[in-house]
């Protein structure tokens, strides 16, 4: 029986050395799943600051651009030869103005109270008359002399 018990007793330390090793195995392998989790996660809310950042870095280039656009191409600077021809219609020259402070057709759809698709038909028909293809060009025709 004393042998018996013994070898019970060996066996009983074997089982507990082994569910002690794997549970130290298990709760190693947790906490290092946990730290790669927390890793993933800070590493994404870094690039996440970072394009955070460099949106509103680029918002604000717009601001200035669109700040800049409004004063580079204010009313007395607008007061050139195609604005004042015979050209074009009144409601044109209204679109060209509105262009010229940085408006959006959108925007300035929502200010004429008319839709997008009456602001872009007037803007083709603009393009044809004064042989330009883009917005850009329009730029460069209100600032000439």
């Amino acid at each position: 029986m004393h042998v018996e018990n013994q070898t019970f007793q060996q066996n009983q330390t074997e089982i507990q050395r082994n569910d002690k090793f794997w549970r130290t195995v298990i709760y190693s392998a947790a906490i290092i799943i946990l730290l790669g989790i927390g890793f993933f996660f800070y590493r994404r809310s870094d690039r996440y600051k970072k394009e955070k950042k460099s949106v509103q870095n680029e918002l604000e280039r717009i601001k200035e651009l669109k700040i800049y656009s409004q004063q580079q191409f204010s009313n007395e600077t607008l007061d050139n030869a195609i604005l004042n021809s015979d050209q074009l219609s009144s409601r044109q020259k209204e679109l060209l103005k509105l262009v010229a402070q940085g408006l959006t057709n959108k925007e300035i759809a929502e200010k004429l109270s008319v839709t997008e698709a009456t602001i872009k038909y007037h803007f083709r028909k603009i393009y044809a008359l004064l042989d330009i293809k883009n917005r850009r060009e329009i730029f460069v025709k209100l600032t000439k002399k």
